[in-house]
């Protein structure tokens, strides 16, 4: 186990196995992946830097504490095929610029706690894989590009709020005794509508090929 406060750790091809890396305070840069049975904290208040950072998680990511800033030239890559666990009313936002950030899921985006708000800002999204907002309100906010395929499930008092950006139809999802909805932004549906996702503000796009196949 390896606990990070104040410090930036930079590498090509660093591992999380079975064990526990837990940044207080600092950044991690390079590449760095959480295999299976690793887990990856993200604690205290303090800001974290993800600049330039490729961060591949197949274990646990559990963040209940402090900003992640995202940016950077090459940009923050994020791919997410275990449980990424958002544990608070928290933010992952640009820091700096560069290209646009990509945050892709294929796993488990979970907003576990805090009767707040968590967003994910001015970043790409492709959001496939489960969504679970059990608390409070997940927000995908900011510019980028967003496709909508999770299946996504929001908890009696909770919302997902789909609020700016360009998002599209992905074949997603949502069901829940709480919320889900666009709010914001453009929203292009190329194939199909999006069932249980309430259109609240922002512009619907019709695509050319909407429902060609009856």
């Amino acid at each position: 186990n390896l606990t990070l406060d104040g410090s930036t750790l930079n590498g090509s091809d660093h591992r999380v196995g079975t064990g526990t890396l837990t940044l207080n305070s600092g950044g991690l840069a390079g590449k760095l992946t959480v295999q299976a049975g690793g887990v990856l904290n993200f604690l205290t208040g303090s800001p974290k830097a993800l600049y330039s950072l490729t961060l591949v998680n197949a274990g646990t990511v559990n963040w209940a504490g402090g900003t992640l800033n995202h940016g950077a030239t090459p940009t923050t890559v994020i791919t997410n095929t275990g449980l990424w666990d958002i544990q608070g009313d928290l933010a992952l936002n640009q820091g700096i610029g560069g290209p646009q950030a990509l945050f892709v899921n294929t796993g488990t985006l979970r907003k576990s706690a805090g009767a707040g708000l968590a967003q994910l800002s001015n970043m790409d999204l492709n959001l496939g894989g489960v969504v679970e907002v059990q608390a409070g309100t997940l927000r995908l906010n900011g510019a980028g590009s967003r496709a909508l395929g999770a299946a996504v499930t929001v908890a009696a008092g909770a919302v997902f709020d789909a609020q700016a950006g360009n998002f599209n139809d992905a074949g997603g999802t949502f069901g829940g005794a709480g919320v889900s909805q666009f709010s914001g932004g453009t929203l292009t549906l190329n194939t199909n509508i999006l069932g249980g996702l309430k259109h609240t503000g922002g512009t619907i796009v019709i695509g050319p090929g909407f429902q060609q196949a009856g």
